[in-house]
């Protein structure tokens, strides 16, 4: 960091070139002083995609296919709509029972 970043202060709602206030009142960095100042419209409109991405990443996962029907198998992956891990299945990367240890002794984490 070279100083010449620019971060939005919360608590004053003034914009600020390098690392001036504690950093749970700083947003940012931003490149430029009306970045900065815009802050709140950027993190509404990160928030308002990332909304918008989770709630199609759920309807994948949920199965819908863009009719709201749902897929075949309910858009879950095979070893999830199955009996689950530790129920004797094998697991496919590493050629074992998920439910046992590994050598290293620490099983799945």
């Amino acid at each position: 960091m070279d100083g010449k970043e620019w971060y939005f202060n919360t608590a004053t709602g003034q914009a600020e070139q390098g690392l001036v206030s504690p950093v749970n009142w700083r947003m940012g960095p931003y490149k430029t002083r009306a970045e900065a100042l815009d802050a709140w419209k950027i993190v509404k409109k990160r928030n308002k995609k990332w909304d918008q991405d989770d709630k199609e990443w759920k309807a994948a996962w949920d199965g819908e296919n863009g009719d709201g029907l749902q897929g075949e198998g309910g858009g879950r992956p095979a070893s999830d709509r199955g009996g689950g891990r530790g129920d004797g299945d094998i697991d496919q990367d590493h050629g074992q029972d998920p439910g046992q240890d590994h050598e290293d002794g620490l099983g799945w984490l």
